[in-house]
């Protein structure tokens, strides 16, 4: 498993960035343990750290 940061914010442009860390296979894994959730999330960035 490796650590990904997702960047993400709302829609809304006043809305902050924020910053979620994940364990995933590869990135694709990443973005999907992130959406299944189902919430409208904008993703701006994600790093593997």
């Amino acid at each position: 498993m490796k650590t990904y940061f997702i960047h993400y914010k709302d829609p809304d442009p006043a809305c902050p960035v924020f910053r979620i860390k994940i364990e995933a296979y590869d990135r694709e894994h990443a973005i999907e343990i992130f959406y299944q959730d189902g919430d409208d999330w904008e993703i701006v960035k994600i790093t593997r750290s």
